[in-house]
């Protein structure tokens, strides 16, 4: 037998094909694979000996070792590539920091605002003062308090927050109070023709896509001395929001 012919019958890994490959292979590793990546072979070659008559897959193992290996190469023998993993794992870690910072910071705040929006409305600009309104010596559980903000109508019809918020006051202990349910009686609906007084009739909507100022979103009854109030407001089908 020719040594041509004991040379066919090698294993592709044993034969200088094989280390060609491996050396083509070592390319993606940048120069330090074209050193590394024949090496890695030999040495399998070396190790892994055939038995029972079956050769062993060594460009499996290499192929394995190489997935491994090549990132490394890279990293040790391009700065650039290493400066660059470097940057980015520092971008991963600030932008994780800044994230748990972020999340803390809403656990905190839970769903506080400067503004909110529920259902179709956004609310801003909030007034929370005592109310001044003549109660006509009605019996009162605690203190009346007024909230006044401007309303916008994010929807294309015209709509009543009244008919369409639900809304509360927290006050710093988290306690809710609810909008006072108390009736001023007057003569004033009565038609001027029977003695009643004249009144100046408004509208009580938001037309679509705009805004209302100084809109009165309620009167609230309020424990005597409650300190911190803001106000809270939701839609049907939606969570509720505080504004600060």
């Amino acid at each position: 037998m020719s040594d041509t012919q004991v040379e066919n019958q090698k294993p592709l890994s044993e034969r200088p094909l094989g280390y060609g490959l491996a050396l083509l292979g070592g390319l993606l590793g940048a120069p330090l694979g074209l050193l590394t990546s024949p090496a890695v072979l030999y040495v399998l070659n070396q190790q892994m000996k055939p038995k029972e008559g079956k050769q062993p897959n060594r460009f499996a193992a290499w192929a394995l070792i190489g997935i491994i290996g090549a990132p490394i190469s890279l990293a040790i023998s391009n700065p650039a590539f290493r400066q660059g993993y470097e940057q980015g794992a520092s971008v991963s870690e600030s932008t994780s920091g800044e994230s748990s910072s972020n999340k803390e910071s809403q656990n905190n705040e839970g769903d506080e605002a400067d503004s909110i929006t529920a259902g179709d409305f956004t609310i801003s600009k909030v007034k929370i003062s005592p109310y001044r309104g003549d109660t006509k010596g009605a019996d009162i559980a605690g203190e009346l308090w007024a909230v006044y903000a401007s309303v916008t109508n994010n929807s294309k019809e015209t709509k009543v927050p009244a008919h369409n918020l639900t809304t509360e006051v927290i006050d710093s202990e988290d306690r809710k109070f609810k909008s006072a349910d108390f009736v001023v009686t007057t003569n004033a609906i009565v038609d001027e023709a029977f003695g009643g007084e004249k009144v100046t009739r408004f509208t009580d909507g938001i037309l679509p896509g705009s805004t209302r100022n100084n809109v009165e979103v309620g009167v609230f009854d309020v424990t005597k001395g409650a300190a911190g109030l803001r106000l809270c407001a939701g839609a049907l089908f939606s969570g509720t929001k505080c504004i600060k």
